[in-house]
């Protein structure tokens, strides 16, 4: 059996529609003038996005994307000239495209800076609270007065002066 594909070969009744043809049967719900609009106008499409995204699999997803809406409102749809509805349907796709990789990059820095001082800060505490713990055993073996001093100093803040 045969897989159905959209690389097929042209239907010989479509094939010699006009573009304004073939829209008309596409708003009929016509799939196989819906198929030789594709194969007429994929490759087109493709390389537009092609030379502005560099990326196989990201311009397949618009290309076909832009085909799908295409399938999706051609109800409505009301096209002119193809190759100008393309060319600009492209534009805006991959445009829409940088415009989101861009925010997503923004947002991407900005969680790495966040998440980055959230790590931080609290790797400070903990190092803190086990430096105060550390201090603590240590004035344990201090003499009273050796503690006092070493507080009000150290950890007060007060000045020789004051702590005399």
């Amino acid at each position: 059996m045969k897989s159905k594909s959209l690389y097929l070969s042209p239907c010989p009744v479509y094939s010699a529609y006009s573009d304004q043809e073939l829209l008309q049967a596409i708003r009929n719900d016509n799939e196989n003038a819906f198929s030789e609009l594709f194969r007429r106008y994929w490759l087109k499409a493709f390389n537009m996005a092609y030379t502005r995204v560099r990326s196989k699999e990201l311009t397949e997803e618009i290309v076909q994307d832009l085909f799908v809406t295409l399938w999706d409102k051609r109800s409505s749809l009301s096209v002119n000239n193809m190759s100008s509805y393309l060319y600009i349907a492209i534009k805006h796709r991959v445009l829409n495209f940088i415009d989101s990789q861009l925010v997503h990059q923004k947002y991407q820095v900005y969680h790495k800076a966040f998440i980055q001082q959230q790590e931080d800060a609290t790797e400070r505490t903990v190092v803190f609270n086990e430096l105060m713990g550390a201090i603590e055993q240590g004035l344990e073996c201090l003499p009273e007065k050796s503690k006092r001093v070493f507080r009000l100093n150290r950890l007060e803040g007060h000045t020789i002066s004051e702590t005399a």
